[in-house]
């Protein structure tokens, strides 16, 4: 089960890697479309992002309260559950909304 989990990961990571520009120019403009706070349902579908917010969140227990922060935890909790796994932020729960 852990296995498929890892295994899951690393390839929504090599995929979303993928969709990364290439060129610095493009990054500068990437980051500048990209919003401050992301939604859950981005989350679900950005798995980099998601990652990246997550690890950030962690690191920084005082934006734990944040919607970036929360929207993101949501999300971690959303792919848990559709893996049949107890969620990862039992704080954060909402039902499966």
């Amino acid at each position: 089960m852990v296995q498929k989990v890892v295994i899951a990961a690393l390839i929504g990571g090599l995929l979303a890697g993928c969709n990364d520009s290439a060129t610095a120019q493009d990054q500068g403009q990437k980051q500048a479309e990209i919003p401050k706070e992301h939604t859950v349902e981005f989350y679900m579908h950005n798995f980099a992002a998601s990652m990246r917010t997550e690890t950030k969140c962690m690191k920084h227990p005082e934006l734990a309260e944040t919607p970036e922060c929360i929207a993101v935890k949501k999300a971690v909790n959303r792919k848990n559950a559709e893996l049949r796994m107890p969620p990862k932020y039992p704080e954060v729960e909402d039902g499966g909304k």
